[in-house]
């Protein structure tokens, strides 16, 4: 038990002071915070790009993914992440390229020249970040990666959630995914549509740059699920759940 405290421990702190790549995003000031900001590829869309905010976990910060942001916006979407008040790791620090002030967040036509379709925004997010903004209104779509669920199935309010939402989890993260596999879980008590994508050995951190291992199937299942509820591209969804577990995954369910 002391050893897994330990690692446990170690793993934080290395997350911590992970440079986390900040150098592939630009930053800005919004409303006095230090956000990354990743530009979409592609030809924007006659009604503009989708919208994908982040917010990372305790004591992480907005470059602690930097693979799943990178995958995101090379499929067509704006991706912002703010830097929330414990932000610790490297990008914590960053002295933002400009100042962004909004005159009605979400509602713009674009931001910084990116046209936004502010009707298609979604959320993900990781550890205690993965609750962040679920019952705003204006998410249309959420991307919960080994959330911290417990006050949410105790009180039994997941059933008020009115969005699509897809759960990731793994073996290993004994402190988070439990609680949204188990019977009763926040799987179970979340409406229809929703997901669960679990993975074979992935601990709590498998979600952020320090593992790779993982890496190719959460952008997978996270962009397929953004392009079915945001951009109405069901078809690469459709796929994943109709060819069966990769060796990766260990339970994958879907309720619609």
């Amino acid at each position: 038990m002391k050893r897994k405290l330990t690692a446990g421990v170690l793993a934080y702190f290395v997350l911590a002071l992970w440079p986390c790549g900040a150098q592939e995003a630009n930053h800005i000031t919004v409303a006095g915070r230090d956000v990354a900001v990743w530009r979409p590829l592609g030809t924007a869309p006659a009604i503009g790009h989708p919208l994908i905010l982040f917010s990372h976990g305790f004591g992480g910060c907005n470059t602690q993914s930097v693979f799943l942001m990178q995958a995101l916006a090379k499929a067509g979407y704006l991706v912002l992440a703010p830097n929330h008040r414990d932000a610790r790791c490297g990008s914590a620090r960053h002295k933002s390229d400009g100042i962004h002030k909004p005159a009605a967040p979400f509602r713009d036509a674009e931001f910084e020249g990116i046209p936004v379709d502010a009707d298609s925004v979604g959320i993900t997010g990781h550890s205690l970040g993965g609750w962040a903004s679920r019952k705003d209104p204006r998410i249309q779509a959420g991307l919960a990666l080994s959330p911290h669920c417990s006050p949410f199935v105790a009180k039994g309010d997941l059933g008020t959630m009115d969005v699509p939402m897809m759960y990731q989890g793994g073996t290993r993260d004994l402190g988070e995914s439990p609680l949204v596999r188990k019977p009763g879980g926040a799987y179970d008590k979340t409406p229809k549509p929703k997901f669960y994508v679990e993975f074979a050995g992935a601990g709590h951190f498998a979600w952020t740059n320090l593992n790779r291992r993982y890496q190719r199937s959460i952008e997978a299942y996270g962009v397929a699920f953004f392009d079915a509820y945001l951009k109405g591209e069901t078809k690469r969804l459709a796929q994943l759940l109709g060819s069966g577990r990769p060796n990766d995954v260990s339970d994958l369910r879907a309720a619609r």
